[in-house]
């Protein structure tokens, strides 16, 4: 009667256990030592084994083919008494559409203590994934933009500080001699003279600073010679100032491109020259552009003291190279950087000649 108990004990038991495995709301499967399903739960049967209901006694990799090599060795490590986690795989599905799932593989014991197979856990995490990347795109996308908005914030700075300190200053002193002429005019016509020449000279000068306001802002020579003389001219500048020793060749560049392209490569040239000015020490510089079927290929390269270029990603390090990054990247190019210490650095840019983006770029 006691054993009559016992095996009806046993018996329910195992019918909780069955029901409990088929009714989990989660995706489970029990199998045995050679990976043939023993239990599953429905949800298993749905997501992992494409709406089949009768699995058990079958191969777990006829069932679902094609699984890759670590799966393998995760099954082989857990026959061991080994537990496996995976918090993001690729399920390629038998119609070829991929999900994101969570993963675990762990040993099943018999009451012998002997390992009796594996149960395999899975977490379909695909939206989440989805969910976790628009996020993440978002982020960079508002970094993006917040580095183009401070972009344009500096240039402005900079202009504002031109205007009041540089014409502010010579309108002013314009002014002030002019007053001087007023006064002197009819009792000492040539000190009068004087001044009328200092006025012109102030003037003169004035024109030159809103010249070279209007350069920063768009060069003219862009617009009127196109892209390579505007660069030659640009290396030509730094040249005559003694700041570096620029050498600038180009191979079968075109007359003109896009306004686009050509302000980017534009900038992209002169916001390295003041990089390699102001940070690099070096004496010497070189630009080559290439024009190549799809794309302008810009190398940049300096005799500097190098630097880690780890560092250009960290907050208030390398923000002149993190802008010619954002220009780059908004016209859908790629920037790649080698640097090495006492060695020197190279900047190797490749924009595409057909825009993926057709920003409005200053």
């Amino acid at each position: 009667m006691e054993n009559q108990d016992y095996l009806s004990g046993v018996i329910q038991q195992d019918e909780l256990f069955n029901q409990f495995m088929r009714k989990s709301p989660v995706t489970l499967a029990m199998l045995d030592t050679d990976m043939k399903y023993l239990l599953t739960s429905e949800r298993w049967n749905k997501e992992m084994a494409s709406g089949e209901k009768q699995l058990v006694g079958r191969s777990h990799f006829d069932v679902i083919r094609n699984q890759p090599a670590h799966w393998r060795e995760a099954y082989e490590r857990a026959l061991t008494g080994h537990s496996e986690k995976f918090e993001q795989d690729i399920f390629i599905r038998p119609n070829g559409k991929l999900d994101w799932i969570r993963w675990e593989v762990s040993p099943w014991y018999t009451s012998g203590n002997q390992i009796g197979g594996v149960i395999i856990f899975v977490e379909m995490i695909t939206q989440r994934k989805k969910v976790d990347d628009i996020s993440n795109r978002l982020i960079e996308q508002r970094s993006r933009m917040a580095a183009k908005v401070e972009t344009i914030e500096e240039e402005r700075r900079n202009i504002a500080r031109e205007l009041h300190d540089g014409l502010g200053q010579l309108l002013t002193a314009a002014h002030l001699n002019l007053d001087l002429v007023e006064q002197n005019l009819d009792k000492d016509t040539v000190r009068a003279r004087d001044d009328i020449r200092r006025a012109k000279e102030l003037i003169t000068t004035t024109i030159r600073e809103v010249r070279n306001i209007s350069q920063n802002l768009r060069p003219a020579v862009l617009d009127d010679f196109g892209l390579v003389p505007a660069v030659r001219n640009l290396c030509d500048e730094f040249r005559r100032t003694g700041m570096l020793n620029v050498q600038f060749s180009e191979y079968e560049m075109l007359e003109h491109y896009s306004p686009g392209i050509e302000i980017v490569v534009f900038r992209v040239c002169q916001e390295a020259l003041n990089n390699i000015v102001r940070h690099a020490g070096a004496s010497e510089a070189s630009i080559d552009l290439y024009n190549r079927e799809s794309h302008i290929l810009i190398v940049i390269q300096d005799n500097g003291q190098g630097f880690d270029t780890s560092k250009i990603t960290q907050s208030g390090t390398g923000s002149g190279l993190i802008n010619i990054k954002e220009r780059v990247e908004l016209l859908g190019g790629s920037i790649q950087i080698e640097s090495r210490i006492n060695e020197g650095t190279e900047i190797i840019i490749e924009i595409p000649l057909k825009q993926r983006v057709n920003p409005s770029i200053v």
